[in-house]
């Protein structure tokens, strides 16, 4: 998020850059129109044909940006996960799989990045070429055009030249820092837009729990009975990222003084299914109602040994 924000602050001077490079880009221009006439033209066509070239290139550029901070948000929550719990990891000897677990994720970032780098190049050399090319065509142009060069003609559409290389060459850094501002604002809107999660207590009628779940008994349930109804859930509740589904269909309903043992491999949902009834995933379909209060103990190590 730190990152995202930096790029964010960026664009307040990338948006004055945007404006005042191609004023100086304009004047200069001008300035040429009174040295050599029209012939500037063919080095301003040149500048124009460089344009949907360098457009492309941008919109490749902000695509990879896109994939590049996707595979960087996955890197960094396994790596969280790793550091989160590095204990139960060295107990096990997982070390070798969440290695390629990281690795894995590394790859593809790399990969995305290099692509951008490589766009990035490419943008920026053929900005960089355009005013040896525009100085190339306008010359060639106004001598063809049967115009002496002299000396105080060339030195100063050089000086122009010269002028023109700054604006010219920041201008595609500008375009590509303010696609990083755009991209990380609303990386930024989608993470400040995303609802909170609201654990609401709900008082549940014990004729309302008979109907539903026990039609054939007789059973009168504690108002502290939590009843789950045909629950699916998933950790992600931004709108704009399909869901992983963690728990499916589940239905299931709890009763006051009960000693209930939640059994499983590893990864099979258990601690899941805890954290949905304490409101900490999102409700995809289904739902959970509770009544009264639930206190929660989350797992914690029973032992530390240390290696002498």
């Amino acid at each position: 998020m730190s990152v995202d924000v930096d790029r964010t602050v960026n664009i307040c001077n990338n948006l004055h850059d945007a404006w005042s490079f191609p004023l100086q880009i304009g004047l200069a221009l001008y300035l040429l129109y009174t040295q050599v006439n029209y012939a500037f033209l063919s080095g301003l066509a040149i500048t124009i044909i460089l344009i949907p070239v360098n457009k492309w290139i941008s919109t490749r550029i902000a695509t990879a940006t896109q994939k590049m901070m996707k595979q960087k948000d996955e890197r960094i929550s396994c790596a969280g996960e790793l550091l989160a719990h590095i204990r139960t990891v060295k107990m096990y000897s997982w070390d070798k799989l969440f290695t390629q677990r990281l690795n894995k994720r590394r790859e593809l970032e790399v990969k995305h990045l290099a692509t951008r780098k490589y766009l990035d190049a490419w943008c920026v050399y053929f900005w960089a070429t355009t005013p040896t090319l525009f100085s190339l065509f306008t010359f060639s142009i106004f001598a063809i055009m049967g115009h002496s060069l002299d000396a105080a003609t060339v030195f100063t559409c050089v000086a122009l030249f010269n002028t023109l290389i700054s604006p010219l060459n920041s201008l595609p850094w500008v375009i590509n820092g303010m696609i990083d501002s755009v991209i990380s604002s609303r990386r930024l809107h989608n993470y400040l837009s995303t609802p909170e999660h609201c654990s609401s207590e709900l008082t549940i009628s014990s004729d309302i729990v008979k109907d539903d779940f026990n039609r054939n008994t007789e059973t009168i349930y504690d108002p502290t009975t939590v009843i789950i109804r045909n629950l699916c859930c998933s950790w992600s509740s931004t709108s704009t990222v399909e869901p992983q589904i963690i728990l499916r269909d589940i239905s299931l309903q709890l009763q006051k003084g009960l000693f209930i043992a939640i059994v499983g491999e590893v990864g099979s949902g258990k601690s899941s299914l805890l954290n949905s009834i304490i409101g900490e995933m999102s409700v995809i379909s289904g739902s959970i109602n509770s009544c009264g209060s639930i206190a929660y103990v989350p797992q914690v190590v029973l032992y530390d040994l240390e290696m002498a």
